[in-house]
């Protein structure tokens, strides 16, 4: 706690995305000490806003070379909670396979790609429609990179079940 501190009590945010700003802005300079004040003194406020924070702002994700420094400081004000016996912060980064999105993306793109390979063009259409359509409903970077490839996916099924269909 700085001299400051101790005569007129720890600083007050105006908002929780104010507190988000600074807790992030000592772990960008690698102030670990400041980040460990910030976090004993507003934890409450920390576990109450952790989960907004969690979707990254609109104009974070405009500029694709700030994604990566916003991670940062959403990993390391959740495993300082981790330290401190919270670690359900950490746990809301991490869900379950099953229950992580980007995966479950990740999976039907690799079964469609087997069917594919399987020359099951019928069957990777169906999954990759479906994908798709829950792409489409989203925004990110995650989707940024899936739905082109499920898209090329599709063009890519269509034109090879076009020309089996012709063969046979």
């Amino acid at each position: 706690m700085g001299f400051f501190d101790r005569w007129f009590g720890a600083k007050k945010f105006d908002s929780p995305n104010a507190l988000r700003d600074a807790l992030f802005a000592a772990v960008a300079s690698g102030d670990a000490s400041r980040l460990a004040e910030l976090c004993r003194q507003h934890e409450a406020a920390i576990l109450e806003g952790f989960a907004q924070w969690r979707k990254v702002p609109a104009e974070i994700r405009a500029d694709a070379s700030q994604v990566p420094a916003y991670a940062q400081g959403l990993m390391s004000v959740a495993s300082h909670m981790a330290s401190t016996g919270h670690p359900e912060l950490m746990a809301q980064l991490m869900p379950p396979a099953g229950a992580n999105p980007i995966t479950r993306y990740q999976t039907v793109l690799e079964q469609a790609r087997t069917l594919m390979t399987e020359l099951r063009f019928d069957a990777a259409l169906e999954q990759l429609r479906e994908v798709i359509a829950e792409l489409e409903k989203g925004q990110g970077t995650a989707i940024d990179r899936y739905l082109p490839i499920a898209r090329g996916f599709v063009s890519e099924c269509q034109f090879h079940g076009l020309a089996t269909s012709k063969a046979c």
